[in-house]
């Protein structure tokens, strides 16, 4: 539901973001239009086309088509020829972006929306695009020139993490997350917003190879693994930590995750 209301947010808005030369003179509106997109036609107006930038193929084409198929349904609940979206596969890479980026501007669109990730983004980015781009990353670093972002920013997320923690009575965070850029940008905010908040205190931060998989030896770091209870010939530090409460095993009350998709 977010999805469609906010295509359609977004359709709408660019018909007039992105067609001001095509004012609609009202005092030419005729008795029986009702809607400001019927007035748009009626005065000869072109539909304004919106090209939409989605990973339709590679390993991220699954969140693609739920995008593409949640802007088809914004269309469809709009039912006007006001605008038209046209699609683009970016294939979830920063060629692919580039390529497709491309192709919509070869296709005379008025203004794009996407790409999803940010590596993709600032692909265009660096194309200086004279087009508007609403992208739906959160990285503000790939934003400007004529490239912004429809997300909720990394900085306001974490801090709404950090204020229900805080809320919550959370006074221990351990944080886990790839080491990457996104991951830099986010404990900076991380940092300021547990500033605001004096009896939170992050405890530990551990960061891993962005391609990792296997996970175990990464949890294995912050907390002890698990006794398996029916283990014969139990250790006795073994059955030290299946007598004590988990809570007194860790150094840390909660757990912030910079993860997303299969990884999370």
């Amino acid at each position: 539901m977010i999805k469609r209301i906010f295509l359609c947010g977004v359709g709408l808005s660019f018909l007039w973001a992105c067609s001001q030369p095509k004012i609609i003179d009202e005092t030419k509106i005729s008795s029986d239009v009702t809607t400001w997109e019927d007035a748009y036609i009626s005065q000869g107006n072109e539909a304004a086309k919106i090209g939409l930038l989605l990973p339709l193929s590679g390993p991220s084409a699954e969140l693609g088509e739920s995008f593409k198929n949640a802007a088809m349904l914004a269309q469809f609940d709009l039912a006007n020829d006001a605008f038209e979206i046209l699609f683009f596969d970016t294939e979830g890479t920063e060629s692919g972006a580039k390529q497709a980026y491309y192709q919509a501007k070869s296709a005379g669109v008025d203004a794009i929306v996407g790409p999803i990730f940010a590596a993709e983004v600032a692909s265009i980015q660096e194309e200086d695009p004279n087009i508007p781009v609403i992208s739906f990353t959160s990285d503000t670093s790939v934003v400007g020139d004529n490239v912004y972002t429809s997300a909720l920013l990394i900085p306001e997320q974490v801090n709404e993490i950090i204020k229900f923690a805080c809320t919550a009575g959370k006074q221990r965070l351990a944080v886990l997350g790839p080491d990457n850029k996104t991951s830099a940008v986010i404990l900076k905010a991380l940092e300021e917003a547990v500033e605001k908040c004096p009896t939170l205190s992050i405890t530990q931060t551990k960061l891993y190879p962005p391609e990792t998989t296997n996970f175990a030896p990464i949890l294995s770091k912050i907390m002890p693994l698990p006794v398996n209870p029916n283990k014969k010939d139990l250790t006795p530090a073994e059955i030290e930590q299946l007598n004590t409460p988990i809570q007194e095993l860790l150094d840390f009350d909660s757990v912030l995750i910079i993860e997303e998709g299969a990884k999370l």
